[in-house]
């Protein structure tokens, strides 16, 4: 089941529950009116990471085409303004959901962070392209790959939160960070 399927089934089950004077939620111990993810969804701090790095990849790929020499030439001054416009609505967007997803503020702490979620963003990427080329051996090596890039993201999270708190403790740090 797609999950825009999966999301119209859900809220159709969460419509009917919310619809019962509240017997679900009281039956199920929640809040009353508290969403309930359908089997096939993914919780919202996942899809908060891959909607970060897909911003990320976006910034990338402006920055990318503004970079490449052959286009630069052929690219008009206001076209080159606007993109550098986008890159920064896009880093606006990008940062208060990333501070949703990762506790890091120092700036090596929150670079390292968005470098993690930008690898795991890249190999779900491979995984895919693999898949639909037919190199399906490839693919699942690619699935390994990312699912142990997940697990350096979490390790890094516990990581960068550690650096954060011993960089709190030490008097007169005056880091940059992302507030």
């Amino acid at each position: 089941m797609s999950r825009g399927a999966a999301a119209k089934q859900a809220k159709g089950r969460r419509g009917k529950a919310e619809g019962d004077s509240g017997e679900a939620d009281r039956l199920h111990g929640r809040p009353r009116g508290q969403a309930v993810l359908a089997p096939g969804d993914i919780p919202v701090e996942k899809d908060l990471l891959w909607a970060v790095g897909d911003l990320i990849q976006m910034e990338e790929h402006l920055w990318n085409i503004l970079g490449d020499c052959e286009l630069r030439a052929e690219i008009p001054p206001h076209v080159s303004e606007e993109a550098c416009r986008l890159i920064d609505e896009i880093r606006a967007l990008r940062a208060p959901l990333m501070k949703k997803v990762v506790a890091a503020r120092s700036f090596e702490t929150w670079c390292l962070m968005k470098h993690a979620i930008s690898a795991v963003y890249r190999l779900g990427e491979t995984v895919s392209k693999l898949a639909g080329e037919g190199r399906i051996d490839e693919a699942r090596e690619a699935a390994r790959a990312m699912r142990k890039a997940l697990e350096i993201f979490a390790r890094a999270q516990i990581l960068s939160a550690e650096i954060e708190a011993a960089l709190k403790r030490r008097r007169g740090c005056r880091r940059k960070t992302f507030k």
